[in-house]
């Protein structure tokens, strides 16, 4: 619960309400988290959240809730459906648009300028917008993407992350002058390395 709350007071104070979630690395939990998240802020703290998969690499966010995976967001982008029809209701506060379908070059839509103009076209509906994409390891998408959101929020496995890996996606952020918002250390078994914990 504590991380629901840091985001609403971003909310508050910063108005930070599309956030990205990536990771450093594959298989850290950045789907589940992002879940999670909107799960808890949705039905614990009454806020209309739509949560987005844009991990088009490999899309898991409608596994989380046990839904179908098309239509979705790739659909939306193709004009092949409305935003409306995409939309999955999971509570009453909150809402899921999926990855949709496969067999397409997933470059090609999330390295598209059109994709911010689709969330700021999503953002009035919504107190907060949660967004889960691939990792930052193998892919790139996230950095792309972050100029288009309000804030990015990494999560660091630290019992396999290296301290390598990390700074070099942090440097990564700092170079395109991304908004890097806080991190999550899932799996956690031992201290916050200092180099990171300056920074949160």
């Amino acid at each position: 619960h504590n991380l629901v709350e840091q985001i609403s007071l971003l909310n508050k104070e910063k108005r930070i309400k599309i956030v990205l979630f990536t990771s450093t690395e594959n298989r850290e939990g950045t789907t589940s988290i992002v879940a999670n998240i909107g799960f808890l802020l949705a039905n614990y703290s009454h806020k209309k959240v739509l949560v987005v998969d844009l991990n088009l690499r490999h899309p898991s966010l409608h596994a989380c809730f046990g839904r179908h995976r098309n239509p979705g967001f790739v659909e939306v982008f193709e004009k092949e459906e409305t935003f409306e029809n995409a939309i999955q209701k999971v509570s009453d506060n909150l809402q899921m648009l999926t990855s949709g379908r496969n067999g397409f070059n997933p470059a090609l839509v999330l390295h598209s300028e059109n994709i911010g103009h689709l969330l700021e076209k999503f953002k009035p509906e919504y107190d907060f917008i949660l967004v889960d994409c691939a990792n930052l390891k193998n892919y790139k998408d996230a950095v792309m993407l972050s100029s288009y959101v309000d804030g990015v929020v990494l999560v660091i496995s630290e019992n396999r992350t290296n301290q390598h890996t990390i700074q070099s996606v942090l440097s990564s952020f700092n170079h395109l002058n991304s908004k890097l918002v806080g991190f999550v250390f899932n799996k956690r078994t031992f201290a916050i390395p200092k180099f990171i914990y300056e920074r949160v």
